[in-house]
């Protein structure tokens, strides 16, 4: 049945990942042998087991075996919230990071000119 399910899979492309699963155990030894993972995969592509790109059999490897239940989620901010409607007090690095140099002023002067 297992088998049945990653052919129907491998013919819509839904079943890379099902595919991956399968070879995990052997993906995991080749790389704690010392194998590099493009290795690895041209290895596995030339003997037809996989026919996905190299990017998602490296996303595969990083999510599956180098990193599992590693999510990709945003740090939480830990600054205190401003008040309602009070700007951020500038601080000596936010001014050391505003550009120097040519201001544009509309309102000229002939003596600026010459």
């Amino acid at each position: 049945m297992a088998q049945r399910q990653l052919e129907l899979n491998k013919k819509t492309g839904s079943g890379n990942r099902a595919i991956f699963l399968t070879l995990r155990a052997e993906i995991k030894e080749a790389l704690d042998d010392g194998w590099a993972v493009v290795q690895i995969y041209r290895t596995l592509h030339e003997e037809g087991k996989i026919d996905f790109s190299y990017q998602a059999f490296r996303l595969y490897v990083n999510k599956l075996i180098l990193n599992p239940g590693q999510t990709h989620r945003k740090p939480k901010d830990n600054k205190p919230k401003q008040q309602d409607g009070m700007p951020e007090p500038a601080t000596a690095k936010q001014e050391a990071d505003k550009p120097k140099g040519f201001v544009w002023n509309p309102n000229y002067s002939k003596e600026d000119l010459f």
